[in-house]
């Protein structure tokens, strides 16, 4: 049975939580205790706990999750698998198949050029996935949040996810293509027998 002081508990607890998952100011995180302890009444306080529980949930299951939206060819094996890879990391994915042409004049679209060009074209949080990206680079992508397009595996390098050779991989660069069109490279893969 919840008894006000554990209710008072569970509440500071669930405060605390969000306070550490969305980083808001500390005054903020002041002024919602203040005001569910100056309020009297059961109702409002189990009010105050269900929301900062929901609060709580809901920034935890963003905090750990990316919707992905990938432009593939139906026939496209190796985009299916790299789909997968995505997927086993947590996150969240939506494909749509398209003809060549069609994916050709997409990636052209995000400002994708055929020397950045793979197989599939992915969009997160704003920024285009470009070919078989690790999804380690991906999330450190979204974590840096450098001014850019996005990511890209130019070409369909052996070993990298969605094409595995079992242990084999060849030697490839993950490439940040910038807003003006020029890239660097974000990761480099040595080559692993």
């Amino acid at each position: 049975m919840l008894t006000a002081v554990s209710i008072c508990e569970q509440v500071i607890a669930g405060l605390r939580a969000i306070e550490v998952l969305i980083e808001p100011k500390p005054r903020c995180i002041a002024m919602l205790s203040h005001f569910f302890f100056t309020k009297p009444g059961t109702m409002f306080r189990l009010f105050a706990y269900t929301l900062g529980m929901l609060l709580l949930t809901a920034s935890a299951a963003h905090a750990g999750s990316m919707s992905f939206d990938v432009a593939k060819t139906s026939s496209c094996g190796c985009c299916r698998a790299w789909v997968e890879h995505i997927r086993a990391a947590g996150h969240e994915v939506k494909t749509s198949d398209m003809d060549m042409a069609s994916l050709t004049q997409l990636k052209l679209k995000m400002g994708i050029k055929p020397q950045y060009a793979s197989c599939h074209t992915a969009t997160v949080a704003g920024y285009v996935i470009e070919g078989h990206v690790p999804v380690a680079d991906i999330e450190r992508l979204l974590k840096e949040r450098p001014k850019a397009i996005g990511l890209a595996a130019p070409g369909m390098p052996a070993g990298s996810p969605g094409m595995e050779m079992g242990t084999y991989r060849e030697a490839y660069d993950v490439i940040l293509v910038k807003l003006d069109g020029t890239s660097e490279v974000w990761t480099h893969y040595p080559e692993k027998q």
